[in-house]
């Protein structure tokens, strides 16, 4: 574990989060995405704070391992929902599906077909994920007569709950967009649902680019992911695009190890990278060890006004960050250092500069850096 480093996770700020989501879909139900481990936060803290805190009934994970971590180690009271493993086999029907009431979503005909012939998943909820034309995990839209027929033939009149996923909700809702033309494609589902006399109770399509843009949420639930942690979908790469003004929920702090003059053309760190002007260099204990990954060399950090510059590799343990100009009497070592706020645009700017997302920086922080949880 790190001394001095912390990546701190304000749980405050995930219900102010929540409180601001209510208000772009104040009707809807809520199936909150922890899946990697909440986005890198801590599922267990995440999951107990949006469950017994917040009220939300529904967690959604990727695998059947995140969910038996979930359901055998956390006090959460909500249901937690498997929307990425695609097989399922007896022995797990006995101990998570039916003995934790773990509930998989479906996204094939094989599957179904499984679940429609396990006696012991006879009376278990249904729930159904369509490719409306992402093209990835969904019963494909093609498909739909045979799932009703399938349904019918084994007298289940009635499915908890059918969805699909937005690819393109991240961008500007243009009429006849693709967005438009997946939502198209549900409607009718729903509509071939009704005309065969199939009850769907719940339905939901709007992730965290749709909410943001008030998209789709006619439907009975939301599936919020990213926004619920604090960045934006929509506006990414262009703040003035920007709908959502959620803050971050984490915060990465470290403290500075060792503060040293260098001169133009000094070599610094593995491959003996040549310094291209006199300055200051701060080294702090962050590296891809910790999860400041090796591509993050050139991204520019701000520190007490001044603007530095990640200089050459990044070490397992550390980074040199260097300032143009400045010398030794302009920082302290031990003092803090802070890489990310709890302001969105931090976060966000981050990961434009190192061409990435947020989703992928939060998760790349490792065991390594304590997380110091914050609820008052």
């Amino acid at each position: 574990m790190r001394q001095g480093t912390e990546f701190q996770v304000d749980l405050n700020l995930l219900a102010e989060n929540f409180r601001l989501l209510k208000t772009f879909a104040p009707k809807n139900e809520v199936i909150f995405m922890v899946k990697a481990n909440a986005y890198g936060h801590g599922v267990i803290e995440v999951s107990e704070f949006a469950s017994n805190e917040l009220g939300i009934k529904r967690l959604g994970v990727a695998s059947l391992g995140e969910a038996i971590y979930l359901k055998e180690r956390s006090k959460t009271k909500a249901d937690i929902w498997v929307f990425s493993d695609t097989e399922i086999t007896n022995s797990e029907v006995n101990h998570s599906y039916v003995g934790l009431g773990i509930i998989p979503v479906i996204s094939s005909k094989r599957l179904l077909l499984f679940y429609l012939n396990s006696p012991e998943l006879h009376a278990a909820p249904i729930v159904l994920k369509f490719d409306t034309g992402m093209n990835r995990l969904g019963i494909p839209y093609s498909e739909i007569d045979e799932i009703l027929e399938l349904l019918k033939k084994h007298n289940r009149s009635e499915v908890l709950h059918i969805m699909t996923h937005f690819a393109s909700s991240f961008l500007k809702l243009k009429k006849g967009d693709k967005t438009h033309q997946q939502y198209e494609k549900f409607l009718n589902i729903k509509k071939k649902f009704d005309k065969a006399g199939i009850v769907y109770k719940e339905s939901s399509c709007a992730n965290s680019g749709a909410i943001e843009q008030k998209f789709s949420i006619e439907e009975t639930h939301i599936r919020p992911g990213l926004m619920m942690y604090g960045p934006r979908s929509v506006g990414s790469f262009k703040k003035e695009d920007a709908l959502w003004s959620g803050q971050n929920i984490s915060s990465l702090k470290t403290t500075v190890l060792k503060v040293k003059n260098i001169k133009r053309g000094m070599p610094v760190g593995y491959g003996g990278h040549v310094c291209h002007s006199d300055g200051v260099l701060i080294f702090l204990p962050v590296g891809y060890g910790d999860g400041i990954l090796t591509y993050y060399s050139g991204l520019k950090l701000e520190h007490k006004g001044h603007v530095g510059q990640v200089l050459g590799r990044v070490n397992m343990d550390l980074i040199a960050v260097f300032f143009e100009g400045l010398s030794e009497k302009d920082f302290k070592e031990g003092e803090e250092f802070v890489l990310w706020s709890h302001s969105q645009d931090d976060v966000v700017e981050f990961a434009n500069q190192v061409k990435s997302i947020p989703y992928q920086v939060f998760t790349a922080i490792t065991h390594r850096v304590p997380k110091r949880f914050k609820y008052q």
